[in-house]
């Protein structure tokens, strides 16, 4: 059996990240063009915890951002990430 892949990011290595909001374009690492940021919902209200894109070329979900902050960028190393 396979581990659940995870990536974790501290409060502190997303200060001074970026800010982005739901609709902003992201540029994609699959195709290249860009597509935008979504949030998720918790309990059918939408929650801007985790913003994600979608790419309809390749049909992946990725990560964009965490509570506003883009996880793009230079600057954004998460702090652990692995399998458990």
């Amino acid at each position: 059996m396979e581990g659940t892949p995870f990536v974790a990011f501290s409060n502190e290595s997303l200060v001074g990240q970026p800010k982005v909001s739901k609709g902003d374009l992201t540029k994609c690492k699959d195709c290249t063009d860009s597509h935008p940021l979504e949030y998720g919902t918790k309990d059918g209200i939408e929650d801007d915890l985790l913003g994600f894109y979608h790419c309809p070329i390749s049909g992946n979900l990725y990560l964009a951002s965490i509570k506003g902050a883009s996880v793009f960028g230079a600057g954004a190393k998460p702090d652990m990430s692995g399998e458990i």
